[in-house]
């Protein structure tokens, strides 16, 4: 399955006022200095299924969406300062149980202006507006999300002002009314030329997250001569540079001058640098004590952050705040200082905590030359270098020209680059890229910043491979188009294997896209640049169909391949009975297409074909046969086809029912050569129903249910439960929790007494599979980013399977616990 702060009300609010039901809750609206749109309701009925808010207006800013900043729900604070338009599609009863009357503020960015370009990539920032424009060249995983991915090359060409006097002299806010900042998960270089940037308020940082976020590609992120000041940034985890380093980074003459405020990680740079990889991820990693830490680490420097002659000033506020860093694992900080004020529970001038890890050989934990000093002796800050820039030239065994320079600073001319020289080979010119795609003859100085030029030879050529959806090469898995440089004075170049995912078996390489010649090498002496074509042969599987006295679809197949992947498997037949969906076993998990490259059993699960019971004259629902509860529940949970959903509903056992007959033998479930039916919980009931002394017997259910030791699995949640009386559930059998014999409702909360909490749970990881296990059903599992962000809300059965589609690192809550895992 498969994504905190905020102020008191502004005097500005705008609060709708409205004739409100009783069954309805209220929304206010704080709009800033807008003007809201006239579709925004004041209320919504406790029944919505969506609701959308429609963006305001404000002459001269741009809306960045409505964020929540206080609700009267049991579950709100997962929601508070959380962008509202992530939640509208939710199951119906996150609206009501969840978050109930609330409170959202309308946020404010400027109009934004993309930046140009020079030769190199860089975006170059001359002003606010093009610093906003950073957002609108980033990538957005989905069209709600508030987060913006950034990779390549960013270069600062001003001092940059956004909201003028942010702080005062305490370095609270003094300004009623802002625009906010939309920090980025970063990756590339940012080079600030020795400018700053001030007046910024948002969450996070300057950044989101810096480094490898994704995984992939594992090149260093470069930040370097730039300050940040005047600028104000609250929320989960916090830094005034950036809220986390998810990869390896080298930070060099940086400094800050900004108030951070962070319910856990504060750091007047970084808030949290956590790059120690998760070697048991089923279990919390210990703390480091300090002895671990001592002289130098044998781990890996290559992934490790460097945050070098770099100092912070101001405030730093958090539950673990430090002066440069609140929590860090895998990092080397030298010549930082720190002159300002920090405040939290556990506190620092530098680090605040030693990061954790399964294993101590994997930590990187190094501080040399770092002060603590008074605000006022300025004489102790770190010396910031001049701004030499440096010019890389990658000869591939050529010799350079001598009037090519090594570095450059502010002010020279344009440089014009000379040729090189390589014995027996033909200069054919300088590139910005490895490919040799961008050609250039000379460096513009006035665009500063570091440059790379790769010298290209005539004995040069380049392998493109088409993967044809293959994966990986040589066993690594690449993200970017596979392309490898060769020369013609090499050997020859043999071709390696790939693999494309279980579906498939790699049937060679080919030199051309219709697979007539196969090729194992490039032969040596080749000039000319080479595709070639990886061919893929499908593995065969079969599919067995487990029909549950139903008849299947003639387009179901009883074999596939990995062609067939995503084919979405067609709804079987059978008489008196509704089909319900296909699993993957008896009451398996859900089976909606082919996506497992394995032999297959699919299970057809089914409900009675629902008749609508007689009523009252009170309009109560008389049930007296299984169809006529059937049709009640799909009532009330909303599914029947052209019937008003009614959660309010009045219903009256009439008769005892047997749902399914026999399902047991011994204690054990035995469902061979049996036609069943499986129970789907009554959701969200907010009515009556009086059992009359009566029972229902033989449910069948899964065990995800929240509830279930309350109503035996009849209900998913009653919010009236004194309502829902006498009624006796037995013969019953709830998957991994076992067999209900003898249950009566009450009308009073209870526990099943064959029901045990469980505590010890474990999660493991595979690929982009996280399985979770020993978790006690019907309970609220949370899966949540490195910040703190709720990504999905999941009710827990006790063992588990969430397919978490994009790599990185995620936290899972249960209870009062939580674990880190990373996708890969």
């Amino acid at each position: 399955m498969l994504y905190s702060f905020f102020r008191g009300f502004s005097l500005l609010a705008f609060v709708l006022v409205a004739a409100i039901s009783a069954q309805a809750y209220t929304i206010t609206y704080n709009l800033m200095g807008g003007v809201n749109h006239p579709d925004n309701p004041a209320s919504y009925e406790r029944d919505t299924t969506k609701l959308i808010l429609k963006a305001p207006s404000k002459e001269g800013y741009a809306f960045l969406g409505w964020y929540v900043v206080s609700a009267s729900g049991k579950d709100s604070s997962y929601y508070k300062g959380e962008n509202f338009a992530r939640f509208r599609n939710l199951s119906r009863s996150w609206l009501v149980s969840d978050i109930e009357n609330f409170t959202v503020e309308a946020r404010w960015g400027l109009v934004p202006e993309i930046p140009q370009q020079d030769e190199r990539g860089c975006y170059l920032i001359r002003t606010a507006r093009e610093l906003y424009g950073i957002a609108s060249v980033s990538k957005q995983d989905y069209e709600y999300s508030p987060e913006y991915r950034f990779e390549g090359c960013i270069s600062l060409l001003n001092d940059i002002v956004v909201n003028k006097n942010l702080l005062d002299k305490d370095k609270n806010l003094s300004l009623e009314e802002f625009v906010y900042w939309i920090p980025v998960l970063f990756k590339g270089t940012f080079e600030g030329n020795g400018f700053k940037i001030s007046g910024l308020r948002g969450n996070y940082g300057l950044f989101m997250e810096l480094g490898n976020i994704y995984g992939g590609n594992v090149a260093p992120t470069f930040v370097k001569n730039l300050g940040v000041t005047d600028s104000y940034f609250s929320g989960k985890v916090v830094g005034g540079i950036a809220a986390t380093i998810g990869g390896p980074v080298q930070m060099n003459n940086v400094y800050t001058d900004v108030s951070v405020h962070a319910e856990d990680y504060a750091g007047g740079l970084i808030g949290s640098v956590f790059l120690a990889p998760d070697e048991c991820v089923t279990a919390m990693r210990p703390a480091l004590n300090a002895p671990q830490y001592a002289g130098k680490s044998t781990a890996d420097y290559s992934r490790a952050a460097f945050i070098e002659n770099s100092y912070s000033l101001g405030l730093v506020e958090g539950a673990y705040a430090g002066g440069i860093v609140g929590e860090m694992d895998v990092a080397v900080l030298r010549n930082v200082s720190f002159a300002g004020q920090v405040k939290g529970t556990s506190t620092d001038c530098i680090v605040a905590k030693k990061g954790n890890a399964c294993s101590t050989s994997s930590i990187i934990f190094e501080v040399e030359n770092s002060k603590c000093i008074d605000n006022g002796d300025t004489a102790a800050y770190p010396v910031f270098k001049e701004n030499a820039f440096s010019i890389d030239y990658v000869l591939y065994g050529g010799v350079n020209s001598e009037q090519n320079p090594a570095s450059y600073i502010k002010g020279d001319s344009a440089i014009v680059l000379g040729d090189p020289q390589k014995e027996n080979d033909v200069f054919e010119g300088w590139f910005l890229d490895s490919n040799f795609v961008q050609k250039i003859d000379t460096i513009k100085t006035q665009y500063y910043g570091d440059w790379k030029l790769y010298a290209k030879w005539k004995s040069f050529f380049v392998i493109h491979f088409e993967m044809n959806k293959g994966q990986t090469y040589n066993g690594r898995t690449f993200y970017l188009p596979l392309e490898f440089r060769w020369s013609a004075d090499s050997a020859a170049f043999v071709l390696g294997t790939a693999s494309r995912g279980s579906g498939f078996e790699f049937d060679g390489w080919y030199a051309d896209s219709l697979f007539t010649k196969k090729i194992t090498e490039i032969p040596a002496g080749n000039t000319e640049d080479v595709t070639v074509y990886a061919k893929w042969r499908p593995k065969t599987y079969t599919i067995t169909y487990h029909l549950n006295g139903g008849t299947n679809h003639p387009d179901n197949p009883s074999t596939f391949t990995g062609e067939d992947d995503g084919f979405k498997f067609k709804a079987p037949t059978r008489e008196g009975a509704d089909f319900y969906r296909w699993t993957y076993g008896e009451l398996g998990g859900v089976a909606e297409k082919i996506s497992r490259m394995q032999n297959i059993d699919l299970y057809a699960e089914w409900f009675p074909k629902p008749q609508k019971p007689k009523q009252n004259s009170k309009g109560c629902y008389l049930i007296g046969t299984r169809e006529e509860l059937y049709w009640f529940a799909e009532m009330v949970n909303g599914r029947l086809e052209g019937v008003e959903r009614n959660a309010e509903a009045c219903a009256s056992l009439e008769a005892d029912i047997v749902v399914n007959d026999s399902i047991a033998k011994d204690d054990v479930l035995d469902l061979a050569g049996k036609d069943y039916f499986v129970w789907q919980p009554i959701e969200y009931f907010d009515g009556s129903f009086n059992g009359n002394g009566h029972s229902i017997s033989g449910l069948l259910m899964h065990n995800r249910y929240s509830d279930f030791e309350t109503y035996g699995g009849m209900f998913y949640v009653v919010r009236s439960y004194k309502q829902v009386v006498d009624i006796l559930i037995k013969d019953s059998y709830l998957r991994d929790v076992g067999f209900i014999k003898s249950f009566y409702i009450t009308g009073n909360r209870m526990a099943l007494s064959n029901v045990e909490a469980k505590s010890d749970w474990q999660a493991s990881v595979r690929g982009n599979s996280v399985t979770l296990s020993g978790l006690v059903p019907g309970r609220t599992l949370l899966v949540m980013d490195v910040q703190g962000r709720v990504i999905c809300r999941m009710t827990t059965q006790s063992s588990m399977e969430i397919d978490i589609p994009m790599a990185g690192r995620y936290l899972i809550r249960y209870g009062k616990q939580m674990k880190t895992i990373s996708v890969r």
